[in-house]
């Protein structure tokens, strides 16, 4: 095998009769059993591969600043640039873009992302699986990353996770992270959907926060980062990052607009969130195409602007009440 593969699947899944388990389950076993269980370790990409995060997000530097850190650090073992680091906490005001930065650093470190919101789950489950016994039972979200994933090394981004809220102490969505935050019990993983022995010890782990309280045995197993609000000169420079993503990826095919945004306009985006930039200058492009033009001017984020700003005070200030 190569040196950068590794089995995630340390013990082969067991036979089943005909009608035994439910059909979910069945064709998770199928799927197991006509693997080899075998996965790619992601590498660190040649050259500078977070100079980009580094531009698109300023306020994240010492975050960037730790994966830096962890990189080059893996690269002088016997794995070379193989991604590993430790599970990562992003502390921050809803809306400043933790979770797209978790999203866009999978990118960049050449692995899949994988995203679960613990905000609206209340049971264990959502990571660990449910026993297949139940009638809407499923396998957990790290089972589902390294089963059905390319890499041994996913990004796994638990979102929101001081309001996870569970029926008891041991059903709470964080109790399953106790074991798995940990490098050594994290290497024989076993989810309740299916009682396999997985190899989870390679996962990149992102979890997100706003304010709220989080157990304190799970804080000292994260790197915590306290996400500023960014600068107007950051969001300036967040603003011209977010539109050239916008230009590139979602704008009609052929669209004649141009690459770089006004300085007029990024005076209008200076004091908006990350979270809010994509809607805004959606709204912006449509406002500009009616009137006839192919490059945006401060009066068609004006209104459109004004809206989202006032959308994300009410938004702030409901999470300040919670």
């Amino acid at each position: 095998r190569s040196a950068h593969a590794v089995s995630v699947v340390q013990k082969l899944p067991p036979a089943m009769m005909p009608g035994e388990g439910n059909a979910q389950q069945r064709r998770l076993l199928d799927q197991m059993a006509n693997d080899t269980g075998w996965r790619m370790l992601s590498e660190s990409p040649q050259g500078d591969p977070l100079a980009e995060l580094r531009t698109r997000f300023p306020h994240f530097a010492e975050v960037i600043d730790y994966v830096e850190g962890s990189l080059a650090l893996a690269a002088c073992g016997e794995e070379g640039k193989v991604v590993r680091m430790a599970p990562l906490l992003l502390r921050g005001a809803p809306g400043c873009g933790k979770t797209y930065f978790a999203q866009e650093l999978a990118r960049v470190l050449g692995t899949h992302f994988v995203e679960r919101d613990l905000s609206v789950t209340s049971e264990a489950f959502v990571i660990s699986g449910m026993d297949s016994a139940w009638k809407n039972s499923k396998p957990g979200v790290v089972l589902e990353a390294l089963v059905n994933g390319k890499t041994a090394n996913p990004v796994i981004c638990l979102n929101e996770v001081d309001k996870a809220k569970g029926s008891g102490q041991h059903n709470s969505p964080m109790a399953a992270l106790y074991a798995l935050l940990e490098p050594t019990s994290s290497e024989r993983f076993m989810d309740e959907f299916i009682p396999v022995a997985l190899d989870a010890s390679r996962v990149v782990w992102v979890l997100t926060a706003n304010d709220g309280d989080i157990p304190e045995p799970i804080l000292s197993r994260l790197e915590v980062f306290n996400i500023p609000n960014p600068t107007p000169d950051q969001c300036r420079a967040i603003a011209s990052s977010v539109w050239d993503s916008l230009c590139q990826k979602v704008l009609p095919r052929g669209h004649r607009f141009a690459a770089q945004l006004p300085s007029e306009v990024l005076d209008v985006m200076q004091t908006m969130s990350p979270r809010l930039m994509r809607k805004a200058l959606t709204a912006a492009a449509s406002r500009a195409v009616l009137a006839g033009r192919s490059h945006l001017q401060a009066e068609d984020l004006t209104s459109s602007g004004n809206r989202y700003r006032e959308v994300q005070r009410r938004a702030i200030g409901f999470s300040a009440q919670m």
